[in-house]
């Protein structure tokens, strides 16, 4: 093999040992990149289901808030109706008299 040929074969090994290190560095940059992407797949899962349990915490909150208040509005509108079958009973007694 001439000096020259020879020159040329290590020029080449070069070149491809240049791309296989360009590579190498690509593929861990991608690694990098994709447990990056895992980490905040992951974080982000979590702040989601964080604000789905306050949302659903929010929600039982208002239903018993809610339903408290449908209580108070129940017993209000019992008393009424005692009051009006009271006044009605009043009102046949002193029709009688």
């Amino acid at each position: 093999m001439s000096e020259k040929m020879a020159r040329e074969l290590n020029s080449i090994r070069a070149m491809i040992y240049n791309i296989k290190m360009k590579m190498d560095a690509q593929l861990r940059r991608i690694d990098y990149q994709i447990r990056e992407i895992k980490t905040l797949n992951v974080v982000i899962r979590e702040d989601i289901e964080e604000r789905i349990s306050l949302i659903e915490k929010r929600i039982d909150a208002l239903e018993n808030e809610v339903d408290v208040k449908f209580q108070v509005i129940f017993q209000a509108i019992k008393a009424l109706n005692e009051k009006i079958e009271k006044i009605g009973k009043s009102s046949v007694n002193t029709d009688k008299d």
